[in-house]
């Protein structure tokens, strides 16, 4: 009989979970959507989107399909003629991940990304501007919806692209999978980065 019991109420709360995911997604990727548009000074783009609160337990997921990211416009394009440098991101799966309470509180901190089979292009002018310099770098009041807190990035089958004009140096690869983490504080930054790559 408890077992019995245990079943039904495992069921119901799956059953509630994926429920009200589909009830709220609508309203939780608006305010993430905009949120990343508002404190990136480029455009971002998604094909469909899904909020999920069973595919990452404990934590709610928001899966996007069909990212791009468009190339900062501080760099000089047109040092890469041939070359589409437009692209700064172009993946078939992002995964934001952030706690179920942030929903109830309304307001949301992403702790992780997933980013899954695509493409990254980095590129440098001969002046050393680039094309990744995306954060508008506006302090935001305390009480906004929206913090990055990034714990942890991972990347599986991206391929990635250099290219240098100040270096003279091209880097072409693939991702299999990989795990980044950064700590910014003041002039002291932390990066820490593990790989399997080619």
């Amino acid at each position: 009989k408890i077992l019995k019991l245990l079943s039904i109420l495992i069921l119901l709360v799956l059953l509630f979970l994926f429920a009200a995911s589909r009830l709220m997604q609508d309203k939780v990727a608006a305010i993430i959507l905009k949120s990343l548009n508002e404190n990136i000074t480029t455009k971002l783009q998604v094909g469909t989107f899904r909020l999920s609160f069973l595919s990452k337990f404990p934590r709610a997921s928001l899966e996007l399909r069909d990212v791009f990211v468009h190339s900062s416009p501080n760099f000089n394009s047109a040092e890469f003629s041939g070359i589409n440098s437009d692209t700064l991101l172009r993946a078939r799966m992002v995964s934001i991940e952030f706690k179920y309470t942030d929903i109830l509180r309304g307001n949301y901190t992403i702790e992780r990304i997933q980013a899954r089979g695509g493409k990254m292009n980095f590129f440098t002018d001969s002046e050393g501007r680039v094309n990744y310099d995306i954060s508008k770098g506006i302090k935001k009041p305390e009480s906004d919806v929206f913090t990055i807190d990034l714990k942890k990035i991972y990347l599986a089958g991206i391929r990635a692209y250099y290219n240098s004009r100040a270096a003279s140096l091209i880097i072409n690869g693939v991702v299999r999978k990989g795990t980044l983490k950064s700590r910014i504080h003041g002039d002291n930054i932390d990066f820490n980065a593990s790989a399997d790559i080619q």
